[in-house]
């Protein structure tokens, strides 16, 4: 249960990584030049705070569940050339 609870987690938070970065690169840049210099700046800086905030989470759940993840194959890990798995 808590190796599939990790995995849900581990997944949503890339899910929420990538999908900052793709609406930040491809469509906040092209849908910015539509407005005036003023929105622009001022919406640059209030969806660069909030896009911190969010990402400051998701990249702890996302490094947090990954441990959490890699724990479970510890076992396995410890001994780097004892498998093929842990010599990936």
């Amino acid at each position: 249960m808590l190796y599939s609870t990790l995995l849900i987690v581990h997944l949503l938070a890339a899910i929420a990584f990538i999908g900052t970065l793709f609406f930040e690169v491809v469509i906040w840049h092209s849908a910015r030049e539509e407005l005036a210099w003023s929105a622009q700046f001022t919406s640059d800086h209030a969806i660069a705070r909030r896009s911190r905030q969010v990402l400051h989470g998701v990249v702890v759940l996302l490094y947090g569940a990954g441990i959490g993840l890699a724990w479970h194959y510890r076992g396995v890990l410890s001994v780097p050339w004892g498998s093929h798995f842990a010599a990936l």
